[in-house]
């Protein structure tokens, strides 16, 4: 029934305009390390069009959606090497530093990233409640 409440929902949604596709397959492209002025200088628009169009269309900010694509690298370096330093993921993953990364990885997963990692499920299909 929710499969079904979903896809009548989604049948109905308008596609999002070209400008804020592109605008989307930028941000997923850099995982959510471009800024929102760049984005807007790319495409030829200012920055608060990009900002109302993202609200509208894709129903989060630019910035929120930036930091859920940063969380998802993050989490996807994590996963295919744990010996990875946090420092350096965090640096490659475009945070300012360690203490940036471990407050969006509190507000998204509820837990540091050493904690995350250790409530992995055996198979790697996700976490458990901590």
């Amino acid at each position: 029934m929710l499969d079904a409440t979903f896809a009548s929902r989604l049948a109905g949604a308008r596609e999002p305009s070209p400008a804020i596709s592109w605008a989307w397959r930028r941000l997923t492209e850099t995982n959510g390390r471009l800024a929102i002025g760049t984005l807007a200088d790319e495409l030829g628009a200012s920055r608060q069009y990009l900002v109302t169009r993202f609200r509208e269309e894709i129903g989060v900010a630019h910035k929120l959606l930036a930091r859920i694509l940063r969380f998802q690298h993050v989490v996807s370096l994590l996963e295919t090497d744990e010996e990875a330093s946090l420092a350096r993921v965090a640096y490659v993953s475009g945070y300012h530093d360690q203490a940036h990364l471990n407050r969006d990885f509190r507000q998204f997963a509820g837990s540091t990233p050493t904690e995350f990692l250790a409530r992995r499920m055996p198979d790697g299909s996700g976490v458990t409640r901590g």
